[in-house]
């Protein structure tokens, strides 16, 4: 949900916003050695694997304000 609200919001999701609200969360669950087996958080094979399966998120770049 909160990746949808982003973009409804005009911000797109990046991988680094991804990577770090899943570490948030993770820290928060103390999940993160289950995500990437490592104390860094998530891969970047899983942030892959985690669009694969939701097709409906997209990756995104902000753009910069129109000045007209």
């Amino acid at each position: 949900d909160w990746a949808k609200y982003l973009a409804m919001t005009g911000h797109p999701l990046s991988k680094r916003n991804l990577r770090a609200k899943v570490s948030e969360l993770s820290e928060k669950l103390k999940a993160k050695k289950k995500l990437s087996g490592k104390d860094k958080g998530p891969s970047k094979t899983w942030v892959k694997d985690f669009l694969a399966r939701h097709p409906e998120l997209k990756l995104g770049r902000p753009t910069g304000i129109d000045p007209k």
